[in-house]
């Protein structure tokens, strides 16, 4: 009986690991999402700029 309470335990912590796992994935897309929006507003922002430059 101890080894199934063993191999349970160790399942249990396993689905825990993955739940935290598949929680930081969800946030690190989250994240890279934000980058990339942030990435194309400033270089829209950079093309305004040197079109400002270009016409002075």
């Amino acid at each position: 009986m101890k080894c199934y309470d063993e191999q349970l335990r160790q399942l249990q912590a396993q689905c825990a690991r993955e739940k935290k796992l598949d929680a930081s994935i969800d946030e690190l897309r989250t994240q890279r999402k934000a980058y990339a929006d942030r990435a194309d507003e400033l270089r829209k922002r950079l093309a305004d700029e040197q079109a400002d430059v270009e016409r002075l």
